[in-house]
């Protein structure tokens, strides 16, 4: 329960990682598969799509997985004897010199050599002191005359996924350069092969696969806030043509967009409600250091005593100076910035539900998740966005 701890390479190889890879992948995956998929149900694309690759998945990392554990053991107990069957360190390493092994390898200087090349002769490796790329390979050994196919199987397998996941890529960076085009130039598509084959080969070469992990995450990031919106954005689509009553019977939003910034706070499918450009961008502003008045302004349009809206926004707005006091002190200790972060998720959780409460009264479309999300991600606009609801009256807003 107290002993050593072991290195986290685990957690971050397989989690960290694989949810950058994963995320950075699906913008043009998403579209590849829309694209191919067009004139199927959303049925249909759940079964082929999402249901059959994670039950092939499933299958194929429980065979090999079990493959890989099975071989690990029977290396270990081959080798070993009941005292020494644990070869692990302190550190969390393998000590391959017991079965034979350096630098992912058979070593005739080391003392198991023997031992280990009996072992390879058996089809059988320890998987933990191979290299990673080997794996798979290693664990269809034992099948004697079928591993040759069984290998080639893999590295075709292997190949037509590269093969395909570029093809894909290119593809859709193809439809997104020619400005939607069904039908883009096939030199532009070759252009986009070779830009991407060179940006991959740039990365391994700099720094490894190492290099290309880092990439991922860091192009990952800003695509899981945009995939939060995406997600409820296809849900209330599917509402909309599935003839959904409530949904029809609610506002589609409020007056003012929170991404209305990406257009210059000018949009083209503002209301006659809406603010004017230098207002709305002024009203940011303000929020960022002083949401007073979009607090007050909401509690009072949700018909809420001026008094208790007042104390409300005062209360609200110290929280925010407080976060705002409390991690700026940057000579204060480590504990200090915590209690930061903590007001910081008072405010947001406070604000949220002011938010929702509005869009409650004013018949809004939307659920408590996206309230918490807008304001946690980007707060400046959404309380500029419930101030100018709170401004507008109910019926024309």
């Amino acid at each position: 329960m107290y002993g050593a701890t072991t290195s986290p390479y685990f957690m971050d190889d397989w989690t960290i990682f694989y949810w950058g890879w994963w995320i950075s992948w699906a913008p043009f995956v998403g579209m590849f598969i829309a694209r191919i998929s067009r004139g199927r149900t959303v049925g249909q694309l759940i079964k082929g799509a999402f249901i059959a690759p994670v039950l092939f998945g499933f299958f194929y990392l429980t065979v090999l997985g079990s493959l890989g554990i099975k071989m690990q053991r029977v290396a270990e107990l081959a080798i070993g004897d009941s005292s020494s069957v644990d070869w692990s360190k302190g550190s969390g390493a393998v000590d391959c010199s017991a079965f034979g092994y350096a630098n992912g390898a058979l070593d005739t200087t080391s003392a198991g050599y023997a031992a280990g090349l009996q072992l390879q002769q058996a089809g059988y490796y320890p998987l933990s002191c191979r290299a990673g790329p080997d794996h798979i390979l290693d664990v269809v050994e034992p099948y004697g005359s079928l591993a040759r196919p069984f290998q080639a199987l893999i590295l075709i397998a292997v190949t037509l996924y590269f093969i395909t996941s570029s093809d894909s890529g290119s593809y859709v960076d193809d439809l997104i350069s020619a400005m939607g085009y069904e039908s883009p130039p096939v030199l532009q598509k070759v252009y986009w092969c070779f830009t991407e084959g060179a940006l991959a080969s740039a990365l391994v070469y700099s720094g490894g696969l190492k290099m290309v992990q880092a990439v991922s995450i860091v192009a990952g990031f800003p695509y899981t806030i945009a995939l939060n919106f995406m997600c409820l954005a296809l849900w209330r689509a599917l509402q909309d043509e599935g003839g959904d009553e409530e949904y029809r019977r609610k506002r589609k939003g409020f007056n003012t967009c929170i991404f209305d910034f990406l257009e210059r706070f000018n949009p083209d499918t503002a209301g006659a409600s809406a603010p004017v450009q230098k207002e709305r961008l002024l009203c940011v502003l303000k929020n960022c250091i002083y949401p007073f008045d979009a607090i007050r302004k909401s509690k009072v349009a949700m018909g809420a005593d001026y008094q208790f809206a007042m104390i409300n926004a005062a209360a609200i707005t110290g929280v925010l100076w407080t976060f705002i006091g409390l991690i700026c002190s940057t000579h204060a200790g480590a504990n200090t910035h915590a209690v930061a972060w903590l007001f910081c998720c008072i405010f947001i959780f406070c604000v949220a539900n002011i938010r929702r409460e509005l869009r409650n009264a004013r018949n809004i479309l939307g659920c408590a998740l996206e309230d918490y999300t807008s304001v946690a991600i980007l707060f400046p606009f959404a309380l500029a966005q419930m101030e100018h609801e709170a401004d507008a009256d109910d019926k024309t807003a």
